[in-house]
């Protein structure tokens, strides 16, 4: 599965509000989508996420931390489930 499909699923199936989800679609489209979207779930290594961490903008640690705690929180649900 693809990080992409396991992550809009992830998004739509969770019990959010408007506004979280909508926040969370976001962050999907621009930061984890073009970034991991078509790569498996198996080959997102913490080597991949570190370069993809060093990558960001750094003068938007805010929209970083929340773009990589929902990576985190979308990869915790994938180990647990599968």
């Amino acid at each position: 599965m693809t990080v992409e499909a396991f992550a809009t699923d992830w998004v739509e199936n969770r019990p959010l509000k408007p506004r979280t989800r909508e926040g969370y679609g976001h962050l999907l489209r621009r930061y984890l989508v073009p970034a991991f979207g078509p790569s498996s779930m198996t080959a997102v290594s913490p080597t991949v996420v570190r370069r993809w961490w060093l990558g960001m903008d750094p003068t938007t640690p805010t929209v970083n931390a929340r773009a990589y705690a929902l990576l985190r929180a979308i990869f915790s649900t994938a180990a647990v489930e599968e």
